[in-house]
């Protein structure tokens, strides 16, 4: 959320932004439970991928939530390497320009360092 507000030309138009995101997350959320229930029933469960019946398509959108999980794990990290990075640059004594290879192999590793911490 904070870089998107950070990115806005007019950052007084950031509530009526994200409160539009939030109720198309919210409509799309609705949607997509009311179909499960739609299609199995009072025999749905929990979660919608354990209603699917073994084979191919049931294993593709399990690995797909899998590959997505893992995609979107380091996303949430963003706004705290925005923060955390500049310091950590001042400390090492790397340039601020982000085009020096020095500067994005410490970015890198950082965020790698701290994704991979988290994981375990």
């Amino acid at each position: 959320v904070l870089p998107m507000e950070s990115q806005m030309r007019d950052k007084r138009q950031f509530p009526s932004v994200i409160n539009a995101v939030y109720l198309l997350y919210g409509l799309l959320t609705i949607s997509f439970g009311w179909a499960g229930y739609m299609a199995f029933g009072d025999q749905t469960k929990g979660s919608v991928s354990l209603n699917l019946d073994d084979g191919f398509v049931a294993t593709s959108v399990k690995v797909s939530f899998s590959i997505s999980i893992f995609l979107v794990f380091p996303v949430q990290y963003y706004p705290a390497f925005e923060v955390l990075e500049r310091p950590l640059h001042a400390r090492l004594g790397v340039a601020a320009d982000p085009s020096s290879v020095r500067s994005r192999l410490s970015r890198y590793g950082f965020r790698a360092a701290v994704v991979f911490g988290t994981a375990l």
